[in-house]
């Protein structure tokens, strides 16, 4: 399963486990400390042990931290929590995500290009392939001249003295904006970089701020 369908209490548990990467998968961190900070619950913290994301290891213990000891030891003060290898890539994913999640949030409601959001937000296709398929944000097509959403649709007001229909429109049915083309004026066709990026409720529900560290 991909890291960015984890729950956004478990995001906040592995971004803050990886912020703290040397001392978490090292000697750990008090669970009720874990729970604390990122508003996570045992159910949770045993999700991301049975991906084999995080362990656990009783303070003063003498074994190594497992994931079957977090399990069974639930609720006890003396549990500490452990960032495995494979945490630590998953959080590492997931914190380039929410850095798309949070930069949509910080200019919501309006949308970002794009250029904007890789550029500004340092993220690639397949991290914003990734967020649209989770449903966290949407990507549609926009008019290359006035950003405004584009449809593959041929415009409602065209006519056929104007010449060939062209393939899309603004929304309200009208032509792209005009360009200059090898025939002169035309109505702009959009390429695959103009995509207008939208958070939905469901990306605003990760990239909510929870504990300092989002704050600041």
């Amino acid at each position: 399963m991909t890291p960015l369908r984890l729950s956004p209490p478990q995001w906040r548990v592995l971004r803050h486990l990886a912020t703290y990467s040397a001392t978490a998968m090292r000697t750990g961190f008090l669970a009720k400390r874990v729970r604390d900070t990122t508003g996570a619950d045992d159910a949770d913290l045993t999700g991301l042990a049975d991906l084999g994301h995080i362990t656990g290891r009783l303070h003063g213990g003498d074994g190594p931290p497992l994931a079957i000891t977090l399990r069974s030891h639930r609720g006890d003060p003396r549990l500490r929590i452990h960032l495995t290898p494979t945490g630590k890539s998953a959080a590492q994913a997931i914190e380039i995500a929410h850095r798309a999640l949070r930069h949509l949030r910080a200019h919501a409601p309006a949308p970002l290009t794009l250029t904007e959001l890789q550029h500004d937000a340092g993220v690639g296709d397949d991290t914003l392939t990734e967020l649209e398929a989770c449903g966290f944000i949407d990507i549609a097509p926009m008019c290359p001249e006035c950003e405004e959403p584009a449809e593959r649709a041929t415009p409602t007001s065209w006519t056929p003295a104007w010449g060939r229909a062209p393939s899309w429109s603004h929304l309200d049915g009208e032509p792209l904006c005009p360009v200059v083309g090898a025939n002169g004026y035309q109505p702009a066709t959009p390429t695959s970089t103009d995509r207008r990026i939208t958070l939905t409720s469901i990306g605003r529900r990760y990239a909510e701020p929870h504990t300092s560290q989002d704050r600041s």
